[in-house]
This record gives structure tokens, sequence and C-alpha cells, in this order.
């Protein structure tokens, strides 16, 4: 039982208002959640291509050389490609298994909450 907890008034308008602006903050930090995981997204694919050296290494430099310093220079360019890789799958994860699925849902939950308050204004008007 509510009793004198409750939010309703006698025309039902200010407690609609309440919990109508208590639904438009989770909408609005769903945005901004959406907004950082595809901004973090990005930062990852952008990180990955800058671990990734030109296609072609010079024929002028390390392609002439043995020894450690070439395979100090092998290795670098091996652990750049795969960390590459582990950065992409990561953006990918981001964007398609939490962001636009999150976002799709997120504008479709809004799409409701907009539709139900016309809805019940509709009602108290």
């Amino acid at each position: 039982m509510l009793g004198d907890c409750s939010f309703w008034s006698t025309d039902y308008r200010s407690g609609f208002a309440t919990a109508h602006s208590s639904l438009s903050v989770g909408i609005n930090s769903s945005s901004e959640l959406v907004s950082v995981i595809l901004r973090r997204a990005a930062a990852e694919r952008q990180y990955a291509d800058s671990l990734i050296p030109p296609a072609a290494p010079r024929h002028d430099g390390f392609e002439q050389l043995e020894g450690s310093l070439k395979l100090g220079y092998e290795s670098l360019i091996r652990v750049g490609h795969s960390e590459a890789k582990a950065r992409l799958r990561l953006a990918d994860e981001l964007e398609r298994g939490i962001g636009w699925p999150f976002r799709k849902w997120s504008d479709a939950h809004k799409g409701r909450i907009d539709s139900s308050r016309v809805l019940v204004e509709g009602h108290l008007g």
C-alpha cells in the first residue's frame, strides 16, 4: 500500500510528469551509453590502423639486414599485426554486439515512451 508515499496527485498530472521525467532520464542515459560505446569502437579502429606498418618494406633498410636487429624489426611487425587484429575484433564486437543492437532497442524504447506519453496525456486531458 502506497498511502502517503504516492506521488500521484488528485488529477494525476504531477505524478505522470514525475514518472515521465524519470523515463526521460533513462532515455538520455541510454543515448549517452551508446555514444560512449561507439566512440570507443572508433578509437579501437583508429589505434588498430596505427599499429599496421606501411604495406611494402623499403628494400634499402631492414630488408638487407640480418641478425638480431632484423629479427626485432620483424617481431615488432608481427606483434603490431596481431594487436591490430585484436583491436579490430574488439571494435567489431563493441559495434555489432553491443552498440548497434542497444541503439536499436533504445530508439524503439524512446518511441514507446513517447507514444505512451501522448496516449496518457490524451486520457488526462
